[in-house]
């Protein structure tokens, strides 16, 4: 069982913490800034708890966060996936003050934290770059510092971090079970909440990776695209930060990506649309109760795009159709065919277009979660 710490300052806390700010002034030379913690209660005072907020200020998710201290610099960690689609991002520390003053941004480039794995429906998907930095300019007493020697399975781990999204630290012991250059496999059991926290060695305090990422099981992608990219996890792991290489970029910029995946995996919805709508020798008017994906149906899909100025006119036919008293038609329908062709190929320039801006602008992880949902070879 992991032990439990509520976000409520601590006596022992406080002692710790004027410990290290005496430290600090008579016990440390005068260029550090602050010492990596030696116990569970100075580790905890390096842990952050995050929460994204929409535009309308509402929760959008919980996560969490750790800072690190290299080379006097303070560096606030978590995962992308704690910031994208949010308007605003709070970051509290262990006793609950809101943290300011930040600096320089960066994201994981393209080879960082990625791993290949195999599903059980025996397809591979790539999981990483799902990890960002932010400079804190305030100075703190106690920051982690990355491990520099060799990480081995077996090592004794522990993770830290807000598992459930409910302002409690959870600390959980666990075991090294996999290595690799770009990821670490642990024994420690994590849930949504966790993500962003600290995987640090349990003999060193040191932090050796970000905890990151879930893989799901059989789902299939065009299940996904209707259900949001949500499936249920069923791996868990961390990426590591001693090997990551990173983008510098301003948040803003990073950020945008948020908006541009959505784009894009609405325009992929588009296309697969269309393709099932093909008219065939059998006709064109397709049944409303017709199943396009597990959870969705042609009428759903009806609805989500009766307002989208080109695709209006093509179910305006097929709802025409149905209601007619021999439905089926012959393709030689010129209508059906010269609304269906003008739709289908301003569909696929839009497109094409859309894929030029997301390898422009677009940030490593996006095109990585895009990739990984099976997104863009449904596009294709």
């Amino acid at each position: 069982m992991g032990k439990f710490h509520t976000l409520v300052p601590r006596c022992s806390c406080m002692v710790a913490l004027i410990a290290s700010l005496l430290l600090g002034v008579f016990g440390v030379g005068q260029n550090a800034f602050a010492r990596p913690p030696e116990n569970e209660e100075e580790a905890l005072q390096c842990m952050l708890y995050v929460t994204a907020f929409n535009t309308k200020n509402e929760v959008l998710g919980n996560g969490s966060a750790f800072i690190v201290e290299e080379n006097g610099v303070f560096w606030i960690y978590t995962n992308a996936h704690n910031l994208a689609g949010a308007a605003r991002v709070e970051f509290l520390d262990f006793e609950g003050a809101k943290l300011k003053g930040f600096g320089k941004f960066a994201c994981y480039s393209d080879a960082a934290g990625v791993v290949t794995v195999e599903a059980p429906d025996g397809g591979k998907k790539k999981y990483g770059c799902d990890g960002v930095k932010i400079e804190l300019k305030e100075k703190r007493l106690l920051g982690f510092e990355l491990e520099k020697d060799p990480i081995n399975v077996g090592d004794e781990v522990i993770t830290l971090g807000d598992n459930g999204g409910t302002k409690t630290m959870d600390i959980l012991e666990g075991k090294i079970s996999k290595v690799t250059s770009k990821v670490l496999m642990t024994t420690c059991k994590t849930v949504p909440g966790s993500s962003g926290g600290a995987l640090v060695l349990k003999d060193s305090w040191r932090v050796i990776g970000l905890n990151t990422w879930g893989v799901p099981g059989s789902v299939k992608a065009m299940d996904l695209l209707w259900s949001d990219g949500q499936a249920e996890n069923q791996y868990a792991g961390a990426s590591r930060i001693d090997t990551a290489s990173w983008i510098f970029m301003s948040a803003r910029d990073f950020m945008k990506g948020s908006k541009l995946h959505k784009e894009a995996v609405e325009l992929t919805r588009i296309l697969a649309f269309l393709y099932l709508m093909t008219p065939t020798k059998q006709g064109f008017h397709i049944s409303p109760s017709a199943k396009l994906a597990v959870n969705t149906t042609f009428g759903d899909t009806f609805v989500r795009f009766n307002n989208n100025i080109m695709l209006k006119r093509l179910i305006s036919l097929n709802e025409s159709l149905g209601r007619a008293k021999n439905s089926p038609i012959k393709v030689a329908n010129t209508e059906v065919i010269t609304t269906y062709a003008k739709v289908i190929s301003r569909v696929r320039e839009d497109y094409k277009d859309q894929q030029v801006e997301i390898l422009k602008k677009m940030a490593p992880y996006y095109r990585v979660e895009m990739k990984k949902n099976g997104f863009f070879s449904l596009g294709k």
